[in-house]
């Protein structure tokens, strides 16, 4: 039996990283409502169409950077780079980088690290739906990890 505590963080993230990986190939190609709205954005983006009032109201409850986001995903689509895929790929960064958080802000438990890198629900979240709640997480998350180390500055 392998003892968990002698292992370090660094298989926990690539373990984290590969399953999250593994759901995005899966379902790249699934669509819902999320990814149609981030396909429509970016298109309106790229056109330089000002989404806010009117299609924001029904397809942009999403933070204001994201839409530059939708936007390269999209002009990246005209390239066989998967729209879907490639979003779904930068939810995925922000939620194994999640991970390591997790790990510091636990006195580096790799249990704790390792139950963050397979919850089912922030796997689905990310990779399945393609949601990118991750993102403003992780930020959250690095910024009081900041703080807590006296680098309040970087935290802004």
């Amino acid at each position: 039996m392998v003892r968990i505590g002698k292992l370090n963080i660094k298989p926990v993230i690539l373990l984290a990283f590969v399953v999250r990986l593994i759901i995005v190939f899966i379902s790249k190609d699934f669509p819902n409502f999320d990814l149609f709205s981030y396909s429509k954005i970016g298109d309106l983006t790229l056109k330089g169409i000002n989404i806010y009032p009117s299609p924001a109201s029904t397809n942009h409850p999403y933070l204001p950077f994201y839409l530059y986001l939708e936007a390269l995903a999209v002009y990246l689509s005209r390239f066989n780079i998967n729209l879907n895929f490639f979003l779904k790929f930068t939810n995925i960064f922000f939620d194994t980088a999640i991970t390591y958080l997790v790990y510091i802000f636990t006195n580096k438990n790799l249990k704790s690290s390792l139950i963050y890198a397979l919850n089912p629900v922030t796997i689905l979240v990310t990779s399945f739906h393609g949601q990118f709640d991750s993102m403003p997480i992780f930020f959250l998350l690095l910024s009081i990890f900041l703080m807590k180390t006296k680098r309040e500055l970087f935290s802004i």
